[in-house]
């Protein structure tokens, strides 16, 4: 998962990363 956020962020969706991470975190 978080590996797949990284690749987000190389690809520069900070901001469909910034949603996403933001669930995951709340998730975990």
């Amino acid at each position: 998962s978080a590996f797949h956020d990284t690749r987000l962020v190389c690809s520069g969706d900070l901001s469909y990363l910034g949603g996403s991470w933001s669930k995951t975190v709340g998730s975990a």
